[in-house]
């Protein structure tokens, strides 16, 4: 089909739902032979996607017609009370031999078609002078999509190409004495995220919890105002503040603060991790 597009789409909690091939050793995943696919429906849509494959029109999902146990060591098909119904799409890579037909019209152009399409393209090419020259065999992949749930496959189908579309990406992928390891492109950086992240809620607590700068006075600069100095910041509703100007003894005191309360310190390596 010439109008086919391809559309690259993600496949959702991958590390969950797609098992590959145990025997595939590459990055790529290009040397499996085949790979599962997982993906979750209620019991409207399994019974809409049921229709839509096999126009078979379900009233409800009876648990009981699935394999049994509907749950087990295995895997649970049908989960919890909702009825989760997993559908799995299943690809599978099969070499296949076929023989190749080389054909060759009297002007000496020469064209080469598989055997099995011959029957579609022969009386056209009979038409056109061409004749069978050369013939040989070669090896191809096959890929069969599955789609099928706990109970039946829905539906199988050949599809274009000769690779399994599902190709995985890592952030680090290695084989340790056998066993297959690999990470995603965020783990290592989450530790440094949460140092950061721990970082930026204290310097919050910081400037939520530290007391704001306070002016000191005498005691006999505010005496009779002190009322007026209970409140500071945006609590502290008055237009202006009084002060006295002399002692009780009729002393000059110092016109407004005689300092400022120190600001809270901060951690010096306290801005070296949040740059």
């Amino acid at each position: 089909d010439k109008n086919q597009v391809i559309i690259r789409k993600p496949v959702i909690e991958a590390n969950n739902n797609v098992m590959w091939d145990a025997n595939s050793k590459l990055l790529d995943k290009s040397d499996a032979t085949h790979v599962s696919v997982l993906e979750a429906f209620s019991e409207q849509g399994y019974m809409d996607l049921v229709k839509k494959l096999t126009g078979e029109e379900l009233d409800h999902v009876n648990a009981d017609s699935f394999k049994f146990p509907e749950q087990s060591y295995t895997f649970p098909w049908i989960l919890g009370e909702s009825k989760k119904i997993y559908v799995v799409k299943f690809f599978h890579k099969n070499v296949i031999e076929e023989k190749v037909l080389t054909l060759s019209d009297p002007f000496g152009t020469t064209i080469d078609v598989r055997e099995s399409n011959l029957m579609n393209v022969e009386d056209d090419l009979m038409g056109a002078g061409y004749e069978i020259t050369a013939e040989h065999m070669y090896k191809r992949n096959e890929i069969t999509k599955y789609i099928a749930s706990g109970r039946e496959i829905l539906k199988s189908t050949v599809i274009a190409g000769e690779h399994i579309p599902i190709i995985p990406s890592f952030g680090e992928h290695a084989f340790v004495e056998g066993e297959e390891h690999w990470e995603g492109v965020t783990r290592l950086t989450k530790d440094p995220q949460r140092l950061r992240n721990f970082a930026g809620s204290y310097l919050g607590d910081i400037l939520s919890r530290s007391p704001r700068q306070k002016a000191i006075f005498w005691q006999e600069q505010i005496a009779g105002f002190e009322d007026m100095y209970s409140e500071s910041g945006a609590d502290n509703n008055y237009p202006y503040l009084l002060a006295n100007r002399k002692s009780g003894d009729g002393t000059d005191l110092p016109v407004g603060p005689i300092g400022v309360m120190p600001e809270q310190p901060m951690p010096t390596a306290l801005p070296a991790v949040l740059e």
